[in-house]
């Protein structure tokens, strides 16, 4: 999960430093970056309180059964 975040990470800055206007790169970066933080203080920081209480197994397929309902609305 770890690589994927970082490949995603990495290539969605890639695309909005390249996608931007020249004079809004740092904008729509700094747009990525926040976009990022926000995900991850609504979705990380709740889950995370889970994580002490549950066996991890049960942990990660909570997660993993989360990540395939996002697939199935993306779809």
């Amino acid at each position: 999960m770890t690589i994927a975040e970082i490949l995603i990470s990495v290539t969605g800055l890639e695309l909005a430093f390249v996608a931007a206007p020249k004079t809004m790169k740092s904008f729509v970066t700094s747009l990525w970056l926040l976009t990022v933080a926000l995900a991850n203080w609504l979705l990380n920081v709740p889950l995370s309180q889970l994580y002490p209480h549950m066996h991890p197994g049960n942990y990660f397929a909570m997660l993993a059964a989360l990540m395939g309902g996002v697939i199935v609305i993306f779809w």
